[in-house]
């Protein structure tokens, strides 16, 4: 398993965290992240690379590993001359795995330490931890020269957590438009093989509980009472497979949802997101979703939900609608209402370029700076 993955040149930045494959939101932000020549101009970027490269490694094989790599990360020869530790983290586990990397880090080196806090359960973890998970939690945070979170909201949370903390900055995820870009809708459902005659509804994340499939499905139910013209199609892989295609048989939605399973990012999911009418990600929880960002950056419609930073992307009924959580009576007016809807696609697009992966990569390289 490669640890190291170099890039370029002056002051040495450390990146922890995993990388694809699997893709996730914390390894899709992090191989953007060094792919970028903004960076790369000015920081010779290195990457350690931590995380599961299967789900299928049992806990203690991995837990194993997790140790191993963290012994072998405080004996790197090169680790007292970097200037820069970017550690890369969720909540749960993710986070407490990347603790030692923060306190090692910072005690045995001259460089500084930002912490990158990715995901939408932060706050929750927090506050179901125990006494001794928060005091340490709240040491890894004043132990940060900085902390990046993905949107304005978690700000106001981790002050709230460290008081001592002040030096927080928000930066969302991206997209890559060398990737997602528009093609027309005809030809990604002809190369799809979907049909072009309906209104196609996309929905793109894991099978588990806090992606609300459940509640699009009851909305599915709802509308398919006054349209026969929708299809809907769900990308993803997980736990609950079996109990979604469940639903779909009790809902009577055999002709209208279909399980699509796990798709190729690069090659497959920038044609589902073309051949869609209307993207729809209701989920119960959120960091600042990538899909999102790919999803403007295909000129297409989001309806998600209000958690974590969508609020924040999502700011005018030009580029999509916001629903309460867990209420599929809100979806599905707001999916009639964006079935019904004359979209302008290019003003969409336009919006969504802001959210370029160079666009991001610029807004890390002034916190750099800052740190520095």
């Amino acid at each position: 398993m490669k640890k190291l993955l170099e890039a370029s040149n002056n002051h040495k930045v450390i990146v922890i965290g995993p990388y694809p494959p699997p893709y996730g939101g914390v390894a899709t932000f992090i191989k953007n992240l060094m792919n970028q020549d903004a960076i790369s101009r000015y920081y010779n970027l290195k990457l350690y690379e931590t995380g599961k490269k299967s789900k299928k490694v049992p806990t203690i094989i991995q837990a194993i590993i997790e140790i191993y790599l963290i012994i072998k990360y405080f004996s790197l020869s090169e680790f007292k001359n970097i200037n820069i530790f970017h550690i890369h983290t969720a909540s749960y586990w993710s986070f407490l795995r990347n603790i030692p990397y923060i306190l090692i880090s910072k005690h045995f080196s001259d460089g500084k330490v930002i912490l990158h806090i990715h995901g939408g359960n932060f706050h929750i973890f927090f506050k179901k931890s125990p006494a001794i998970i928060k005091k340490i939690i709240k040491l890894s945070f004043k132990n940060s020269d900085c902390i990046i979170v993905t949107s304005p909201v978690w700000i106001t949370i981790i002050k709230k957590i460290c008081t001592e903390c002040n030096h927080i900055y928000s930066i969302s995820n991206g997209f890559d438009p060398e990737i997602i870009y528009p093609i027309p809708k005809e030809r990604a459902r002809e190369l799809l093989n979907l049909p072009k005659d309906k209104k196609i509804l996309l929905s793109i994340g894991h099978l588990e509980d806090f992606k609300g499939h459940k509640y699009l499905l009851e909305s599915l139910k709802n509308i398919g009472k006054d349209r026969s013209n929708i299809a809907a199609y769900i990308i993803g892989t997980g736990s609950l497979k079996e109990n979604l295609n469940r639903l779909i048989g009790e809902f009577k939605l055999e002709k209208v949802c279909f399980l699509a399973g796990e798709k190729d990012h690069s090659n497959e999911i920038p044609l589902w997101i073309n051949a869609c009418d209307i993207f729809v990600l209701p989920s119960l929880a959120e960091g600042n979703p990538t899909v999102m960002f790919e999803c403007l950056g295909c000129g297409k419609p989001f309806i998600g939900t209000k958690v974590g930073g969508i609020p924040d992307i999502i700011t005018s009924e030009e580029y999509g609608f916001l629903v309460e959580p867990a209420n599929s009576k809100d979806l599905t007016e707001k999916i009639i209402t964006a079935l019904d809807k004359e979209w302008n696609n290019k003003k969409i697009l336009e919006y969504s370029q802001q959210f370029t992966w160079e666009n991001i990569a610029n807004q890390i390289l002034k916190i750099y700076r800052t740190s520095l």
